[in-house]
């Protein structure tokens, strides 16, 4: 989707100023969130320059540029099952050596 950037938001973050672009839809109509953060707002010089977005069809999340990689997501989705099984194992593992201690003694 096409939105227009029609102010910017200043505001003195940790390492300098920060920026937050608030948006507007080409063809008028509202956006909700319509707001881009500091990673993807370069300050006041972007007002009035249109930008390419991916928007949540239900308005639940923020819009994001239609360039933002999601590549990692596949490699996070796989990554947390994994490290619960290893998890698991681990604990059966130690209830089990802790086991036979306690029998051997």
């Amino acid at each position: 989707m096409e939105v227009r950037v029609t102010s910017v938001k200043t505001y003195q973050g940790k390492h300098g100023p920060e920026y937050t672009c608030l948006l507007g839809r080409v063809d008028g109509k509202p956006l909700k969130h319509a707001e881009l953060g500091n990673d993807s707002c370069d300050g006041p010089m972007e007002v009035g320059q249109t930008e390419d977005v991916l928007v949540d069809p239900h308005g639940w999340t923020a819009p994001e540029p239609a360039e933002t990689d999601y590549s990692g997501i596949d490699i996070a989705a796989w990554a947390l099952p994994v490290v619960l099984v290893l998890f698991e194992l681990l604990v059966w593992l130690s209830r089990r050596v802790g086991l036979r201690r306690f029998e051997g003694r």
